[in-house]
């Protein structure tokens, strides 16, 4: 199948990305930071985004996402359909492209959410519908599956396992359930947030570990819901998160938090953390809500707060350069309608 040609951006986008694929010297690391072109309140910029064509089946239901550095793509994972897409950017990361990727050898109902890359160039998924983790070898059979701590099983109906990340040495694979499990409190709502586990596991010596997390308030009255939907592992013990939120006819939200979880205590052995006062101090990173609206095309026919969001499910580090900026990756999943996007979208900033 031929590669999927994106989407044109706007002329204000296409202006802008123009002057941040200069700066960037092409995307590679060590480049200077760019020099103009709007930033939000925490000093990110729009590097660019793709609208993937709703008539190529390979961009629905796109969800987490994994950074690929010795190729240059990013991979994706399909959450109805058992395979994963490899997502190839152009010179400087403003425009990218679907090609075909991997067909996981899994038979039954599948739910991918979450995705790594191990360094021996396989992969782990988390799969919602078992709220197992998968591992992978580069043909896409599975090679082993993570076991996880027996209350991740008694997570609320499609509000299990949602993220996956691993470590860049390989080591350490971290993953938490969307949404509160019912020993550990109520989801959110606007009054309060939800408690999560956080899971980190130790795939050189087996143990697991982990900390209390909890969401900020859903932003909006109404019915919706707010949760986790991704992560990103920045060393051994910190994190970015995703929170992502939607209300019905109000739209999403999505904000990045940073954690360490050498802030907090380990725990594992805890049978409910409901009214726990041991989460993480997390530290707003983005809210995506502040990103400028005139880089982003309007979409009438699906209601948003501001125009960069959308439902954002994946998540992804890239390149690190010299001034300490780097890029983010985040992969909308439309759900197959076609009054939602499928958008990959690229930021660079200061990720500590």
């Amino acid at each position: 199948m031929k590669p999927v040609v994106p989407r044109p951006l706007n002329a204000a986008l296409v202006a802008f990305a123009s002057v941040v694929v200069a700066a960037c010297g092409g995307g590679l690391p060590g480049a200077p930071p760019p020099q103009d072109g709007p930033k939000d309140a925490t000093g990110f910029s729009v590097v660019g985004f793709t609208d993937f064509p709703g008539d190529d089946e390979r961009s629905h239901g796109l969800s987490g996402i994994a950074w690929d550095e010795g190729e240059n793509v990013l991979w994706a994972v399909a959450d109805k359909a058992p395979r994963l897409v490899r997502l190839v950017p152009s010179p400087g990361f403003a425009q990218w492209a679907i090609r075909d990727g991997i067909t996981v050898s899994w038979h039954g109902r599948w739910d991918g959410e979450g995705l790594a890359l191990a360094p021996t160039g396989g992969f782990y998924v988390a799969d919602e519908a078992s709220s197992q983790i998968l591992g992978l070898d580069r043909s896409g059979a599975v090679e082993r599956t993570v076991e996880l701590p027996a209350h991740f099983a008694e997570a609320r109906r499609n509000r299990s396992l949602e993220s996956l990340s691993l470590s860049a040495d390989g080591r350490f694979l971290f993953t938490m359930n969307e949404d509160a499990l019912p020993a550990d409190g109520p989801p959110a709502d606007t009054d309060r947030g939800a408690v999560l586990r956080l899971l980190r596991v130790d795939l050189a010596s087996d143990r697991r570990t982990e900390r209390a997390y909890r969401t900020d308030p859903l932003f909006a009255a109404g019915r919706g819901n707010l949760g986790v939907s991704d992560i990103a592992a920045l060393s051994e013990t910190r994190l970015v998160v995703m929170e992502r939120a939607w209300v019905k006819g109000v739209g999403n939200s999505v904000r990045l938090f940073t954690v360490d979880l050498a802030d907090g205590p380990d725990v594992l052995g805890e049978p409910s953390l409901d009214g726990t006062v041991h989460a993480l101090p997390k530290r707003l990173l983005l809210d995506l809500a502040a990103l400028p609206d005139a880089l982003f095309p309007q979409r009438p026919e699906e209601p948003q707060p501001a125009r960069a969001l959308a439902n954002y499910e994946g998540l992804a580090v890239g390149p690190a350069f010299d001034d300490g900026t780097r890029l983010l990756f985040l992969q909308s999943d439309d759900n197959a309608r076609s009054t939602q996007a499928s958008r990959l979208l690229v930021l660079r900033g200061p990720v500590p």
